[in-house]
């Protein structure tokens, strides 16, 4: 038989007693960590997780909320902003030689004979589908 030199066995040794502490350290770690890293979920939870996270869903919310501002835009007052116009005009006249025109314009829609009660109850039923 050949002789081992005392430096090789205390490497080999020293290389099993490291081996076999990962092996240990490996297989009682995963347990630990999973039990730290992540929570178990219940059903519950993992569906509303999945609500928020799907892109369906976050479209229809999006779309509910918009027709939230919608309605509440149709119960303002003035629903259709009031418009603001200005103009100048310069004119050339026969007797004085120009003249200027100015003139400013304030618009604003009016709704008779029950439009906006119509406009509110159809943005609310739009609203109301949209939630459903």
């Amino acid at each position: 038989m050949h002789a081992r030199p005392a430096a090789a066995h205390a490497v080999r040794d020293s290389f099993r007693r490291w081996s076999w502490l990962f092996l240990i350290l490996a297989l009682a770690a995963p347990d630990s960590l999973v039990a730290r890293a992540a929570p178990l979920l219940d059903l519950e939870q993992a569906l509303q997780i999945a609500a928020w996270q799907s892109p369906a869903l976050r479209n229809a919310r999006a779309e509910v909320q918009a027709l939230e501002a919608q309605s509440s835009e149709a119960n303002a007052l003035l629903w259709n902003n009031p418009e603001l116009s200005a103009g100048v005009d310069r004119r050339r006249l026969p007797e004085n030689g120009r003249a200027t025109e100015w003139n400013l314009g304030l618009a604003q829609t009016l709704e008779l004979a029950g439009q906006p009660r119509h406009r509110r109850e159809a943005a609310q039923q739009e609203l109301s589908a949209a939630r459903e």
